[in-house]
């Protein structure tokens, strides 16, 4: 246990928050818990209680915010998973930032890394978590790769095939040369192959060419994340708890962007131009039943009623009370 979250051992409000977790009598409303208190109050709760963190928030900014906060606390990886930008044309992108990131902090969440996200990006669909694991691959020096279709594969994943690689994403391939950069690494791998055997494996510099470092073994991560029907949700299993930083206003955000969104598909539809935007994400109040379904701890300044929100237990936390 840590030294932060031993602080709040003999706090009685604390302390009956932890009560409630254990005997399942969630969603809990915790409300007087300023913004300076949430990143605090999650770590504890999670090292109290043996697990990681999943917190959604209201917007984008709130979510990077709490995200850095988080990292201070944890000894543990936190990622923010930013929301994919959503095209109104089909449009030919050389580049594909807010893809990559997504797919980076997906692989970071598969691998059981604390999480915060925005309910925007919370509704955006994604490849099932078991899909997800099933599209990466894996090379190892001296090991063997099936190279005839390794093209093919790749695009399969998403990966833009390119002359020269100089972004996440993308892959080359020269005779018996293979570049690949997965959007979760610093640097693209090089792998030099004869017939199917993997005889050379290391990282290099986009700029220059020249080789970095030799590698055992390495991991590609899928790019294309988006094309399925599933939530971010089906990523986190038992060993995880859900946060909502203010229920209220996370309502609020979920109903604009589905507005939004159906404003734009009216717009286009009025001037002739198909769309795939009626099918990018979930509904609402999908997201909300199977959050309350798993059960939740949501952060409230003023405890502001949510009615989109099932509420079981309310909690109120001070700054005294922290003390």
């Amino acid at each position: 246990m840590n030294i932060f979250s031993s602080l709040l051992d003999n706090s009685k409000q604390f302390n009956e928050i932890i009560t409630h977790i254990e005997k399942k009598s969630m969603p809990i409303m915790v409300s007087g818990t300023a913004d300076a208190q949430k990143a605090h109050l999650i770590n504890s709760i999670c090292e109290k209680m043996g697990k990681r963190a999943f917190v959604i928030t209201h917007n984008d900014i709130q979510a990077r915010r709490l995200c850095d906060d988080l990292g201070f606390f944890f000894e543990d990886e936190c990622v923010y998973i930013p929301p994919k930008e959503v095209l109104l044309y089909e449009v030919e992108a050389s580049n594909h930032e807010s893809e990559n990131k997504r797919a980076a902090a997906l692989g970071a969440l598969a691998g059981g890394a604390n999480a915060v996200l925005s309910v925007e990006s919370l509704l955006q669909f994604v490849l099932a978590k078991k899909e997800f694991d099933t599209m990466q691959m894996s090379f190892s020096y001296g090991g063997i790769t099936e190279s005839d279709s390794l093209p093919e594969k790749l695009t399969q994943m998403g990966y833009l095939r390119v002359d020269v690689v100089n972004l996440p994403g993308q892959f080359a391939i020269r005779g018996g040369i293979v570049d690949i950069y997965s959007p979760d690494a610093l640097l693209p791998i090089r792998m030099e192959l004869f017939g199917d055997d993997i005889d050379s494996l290391r990282s290099f510099d986009c700029e220059t060419q020249m080789s970095i470092e030799k590698l055992d073994e390495v991991k590609i991560l899928p790019v294309n994340v988006q094309n399925a029907k599933e939530t971010v949700l089906s990523y986190i299993g038992e060993d995880y708890l859900i946060f909502t930083d203010e229920p209220a206003r996370i309502s609020e955000s979920a109903k604009a962007a589905e507005w939004e969104l159906s404003e734009n598909i009216r717009t286009l539809a009025d001037k002739g131009i198909k769309t795939e935007l009626y099918d990018c994400i979930n509904k609402y109040t999908d997201i909300t039943a199977e959050i309350e379904k798993r059960g939740s701890i949501s952060f409230s300044a003023i405890g502001k009623a949510c009615p989109d929100w099932s509420i079981k237990k309310e909690c109120e936390i001070t700054a005294k009370g922290m003390s």
